[in-house]
């Protein structure tokens, strides 16, 4: 579960310091609302360039998130693999294609 907790801090909860208030709901990936803004105003409007700002902040965040997931995520795969493949005894772990051949990335 470690690894979905940065995912769901950018896909349904808009709170940092940028967006202070919890208990507006905007559906899934909150951050990216203003992209209706671009979408509405014409080039050169005030609303326009307030919002492109926000959506840049907003896009880091969603790589920064996906980057803590993946690595969050490497690890938890490394651990299994230690704590399921670890020693070389058991019929599984001589057997291409077993658990633990997918766990290491070989099946």
């Amino acid at each position: 579960m470690a690894f979905l907790r940065p995912l769901h801090r950018v896909m349904y909860v808009p709170l940092n310091d940028c967006h202070p208030d919890p208990g507006v709901s905007l559906g899934p990936l909150p951050g990216l609302a203003p992209a209706r803004i671009l979408a509405e105003e014409e080039a050169g409007s005030d609303r326009r360039g307030f919002a492109l700002p926000v959506l840049v902040r907003e896009r880091n965040r969603l790589i920064e998130a996906v980057d803590e997931a993946l690595l969050v995520g490497g690890s938890l795969k490394e651990e299994l693999g230690r704590q399921f493949c670890g020693r070389p005894t058991g019929p599984a772990r001589q057997v291409p294609g077993s658990r633990c051949d997918r766990i290491r990335g070989r099946g």
